[in-house]
């Protein structure tokens, strides 16, 4: 019975240690980011709750987003109404992310208008 309660216990602090460093990352994940996309400026603020506002300039959309840091790239889903987009992700540094052109269907590499967002 010991040995379980043992056995458990380390189970439950090696997940709890796991989860804490996801939890630190996503969070560095929060905040406003900016970019050039094809000659336009885009801004990107990704909140802690899920929520997020993508902006081009003056227009702005509200929507919300779900990271998996689990994977590598890692994956991004925004989510607009009922349109739903895919992407991936990884961090260059602390201040910079490349996302790939979010789509339909998510992408397995960065292409070509692969982005570079800069932390504001």
């Amino acid at each position: 019975m010991n040995r379980v309660l043992i056995c458990l216990l380390v189970v439950f602090t090696a997940f709890s240690l796991h989860a804490e460093k996801r939890m630190k990352k996503t969070k560095s994940f929060v905040g406003t980011w900016e970019s050039a996309f094809k000659g336009k400026k885009i801004t990107m603020k990704l909140n802690a709750d899920g929520t997020m506002e993508l902006g081009e300039g003056e227009k702005t959309m509200k929507g919300t987003y779900k990271v998996d840091l689990s994977v590598t790239p890692h994956h991004i889903d925004l989510t607009f109404g009922k349109r739903a987009k895919l992407s991936i992700f990884k961090f260059i540094d602390k201040n910079t992310i490349k996302m790939d052109e979010p789509s339909t269907k998510r992408a397995q590499d960065f292409g070509k208008d692969a982005i570079d967002f800069k932390r504001q």
